[in-house]
């Protein structure tokens, strides 16, 4: 008796399905998709977290040594944390790293302007008509210092060199 051309076994429907499903660069199969070849790890790979993983950190090297026991773009980013004192705090500490140096002492200016800043504000909010503004400019002081301290903080931990207008040219004159 002869098959029916139209009936497969189950391994050969399976075979046919392989070679008729390619999709995207996946190959598909019952069970799951795989890579093609080429985009497969080589085999130095070492997943995250496994022995033999080492991230790359290239900020910490190309910002130089520090005499804190700290990466420099932790200790950046901690100069911003408390202000003007965690920024003298790590201006004192820190000898050596002009990174380190240059965000503690914009930290200790950025403090200052804000203080300078406040005190206008309180001065020229204090007149009669002004005064009726007062809780909505106190509002956007707040949030606009609250942006800037998180903006500066982010950059110090990447590792970036950002300066502000005005007060990173001040900065970059007292550390030398």
């Amino acid at each position: 008796m002869g098959q029916d051309p139209n009936h497969f076994s189950a391994g050969q429907e399976y075979q046919q399905e392989e070679q008729n499903s390619y999709q995207g660069g996946y190959q598909q199969s019952r069970s799951s998709y795989q890579q093609p070849h080429s985009e497969r790890p080589g085999p130095g790979y070492r997943p995250y977290g496994q022995p033999g993983f080492s991230q790359a950190s290239n900020t910490n090297q190309a910002l130089g040594p520090s005499s804190i026991n700290l990466a420099p773009n932790i200790t950046a980013f901690l100069s911003y944390l408390a202000g003007w004192i965690s920024g003298l705090i790590v201006l004192l500490l820190e000898k050596q790293n002009r990174f380190v140096r240059f965000h503690a002492m914009q930290s200790i200016l950025i403090s200052l302007a804000e203080f300078v800043l406040a005190w206008a504000l309180n001065i020229i909010l204090s007149l009669p008509i002004i005064g009726l503004l007062s809780p909505l400019v106190w509002t956007l002081y707040g949030i606009g210092t609250f942006v800037l301290w998180i903006f500066m903080m982010i950059n110090a931990y990447q590792g970036r060199y950002y300066k502000l207008p005005f007060i990173g040219d001040y900065a970059e004159r007292f550390i030398g």
